[in-house]
């Protein structure tokens, strides 16, 4: 045992992560209590991008050992990429009992109190931080963000430039001092900066995609879209296999009415990587703003059999089928997926209305309505909506009232003449 659970450990070094699986799984069955199995599969997990399954079996780890200080950093870890806030900071808390003088714990801390809104306490952990370690860039970094935020641009720029000096080679704090030579509309001094990261990183062309990347944005904020072109279209140069310059390209090339160019944008990094859903979903969306539904449709499909769970596409293939189609048992499974994903949309809350509507389940689908027109009282289609649920469930007056709301809005509606039919039915 003790020497295949080695063997697993080399194997992940080795990034070698489903041979280590298979052969964790295996000493899982032989020693089932064994925390470090739990924390080793966690890893695999990650590496495979299944941070739900990883949070389960780190957990477990944690369980058999509480003092498990790798198994709780890693956990902490996993609630702060997943915005578990109070989980993260619970966790990396207790890593802190065991390890009080951990750098990376004290910044996983910080990091929830951060996303949890506890900005001054935010702060004095990266105070810490830089007092512990003076020579670290990270705590810099961070305190940079937090004056950026505040728009202290001149704190933000202290702390960026010391983290700068700690090591010039961060991507990240490099892009974050252009951003705010950009927002104080100091292009030369953001230029300058640009020529010489370039030529800092000349010999690693992934990093010089990069910077052309960050010098087209600094274009767009000069309104030189010309320019913007040129150092996107630099930045694929050096790396084809670079996403963001087809995506802004992409953006381009919709604003100037040319849809066959930001197709074509995206269907380059489709081939790239036709595991991400937004290229398949940003398509749909193009197809759709032309009224060609069934290409949308294939498109939202498309989306979804890159991740299931990608509620955009849930919801936009949902209202395809329930306005246009009889398949209303599947675009209810879609806009009840989209909803669970993202409870607070509008849009979705109204498309799961519809749904139940199609389905006869008109008490559930006024609940839906008047739950959009909570977050968009004025919106005319929503309140169209409400207006036929109303009507079926015999609630004339409110129906009345609600079909008069979204044409007194005076903005135009795809079924603005049915509106006005039903309301003139009802008053009779």
């Amino acid at each position: 045992y003790p020497a295949r659970m080695l063997k697993s450990e080399i194997l992940i070094y080795e990034k070698k992560f489903t041979e280590a699986l298979q052969l964790l799984e295996e000493l899982e069955k032989e020693e089932p209590n064994a925390p470090r199995t739990h924390y080793f599969k966690g890893l695999c997990f990650i590496a495979a991008g299944n941070y739900g399954q990883a949070e389960i079996v780190v957990s477990k780890a944690c369980e058999l050992n509480p003092g498990y200080f790798m198994a709780r950093m890693l956990l902490a870890d996993i609630y702060l990429r997943g915005k578990s806030f109070d989980l993260a900071h619970k966790e990396a808390s207790t890593a802190l009992k065991l390890k009080p003088d951990d750098y990376q714990a004290r910044m996983i801390r910080a990091g929830a109190l951060l996303g949890l809104g506890k900005m001054d306490e935010a702060q004095k952990e990266f105070e810490h931080l830089i007092r512990d370690e003076p020579d670290n860039p990270s705590a810099y970094y961070q305190m940079g963000l937090i004056k950026n935020a505040l728009r202290d641009y001149d704190a933000s720029l202290t702390y960026l430039k010391t983290a700068y000096e700690k090591n010039n080679r961060l991507i990240d704090v490099f892009a974050q001092m252009v951003n705010i030579h950009a927002i104080r509309q100091e292009y030369e001094t953001a230029h300058s900066m640009i020529e010489k990261q370039i030529d800092l990183y000349k010999d690693q062309p992934a990093l010089v995609a990069v910077v052309h990347n960050i010098q087209s944005a600094v274009f767009l904020a000069q309104k030189d879209p010309e320019h913007a072109k040129q150092a996107l279209n630099r930045a694929i140069e050096a790396n084809p296999a670079y996403l963001s310059p087809y995506e802004t390209l992409a953006k381009f090339f919709l604003s100037e009415n040319n849809k066959e160019k930001a197709i074509e944008q995206y269907q380059i990094i489709i081939d790239k990587n036709p595991r991400l859903p937004a290229p398949y979903m940003m398509i749909g969306v193009i197809y759709d703003r032309d009224q060609e539904y069934l290409k949308a449709a294939e498109y939202y499909a498309r989306a979804l059999e890159a991740n299931p769970d990608f509620a955009p596409a849930a919801n936009n293939l949902a209202y395809h089928l329930v306005k246009r189609t009889d398949e209303v048992d599947k675009a209810l499974r879609l806009a009840q997926t989209a909803k669970a994903k993202l409870p607070e949309d509008p849009s979705v809350m109204d498309t799961l209305g519809l749904a139940y509507y199609r389905k006869g389940l008109y008490g559930n689908a006024v609940n839906e309505f008047l739950g959009s027109l909570n977050k968009m009282p004025d919106h005319p289609l929503f309140n169209y909506h409400l207006g036929m649920a109303y009507a079926k469930k015999g609630d004339k007056d409110l129906a009345i009232g609600a079909l008069k709301k979204a044409l007194e809005s005076g903005i135009r509606f795809e079924e603005v003449e049915e509106a006005e039919q039903m309301l003139s039915e009802l008053q009779k």
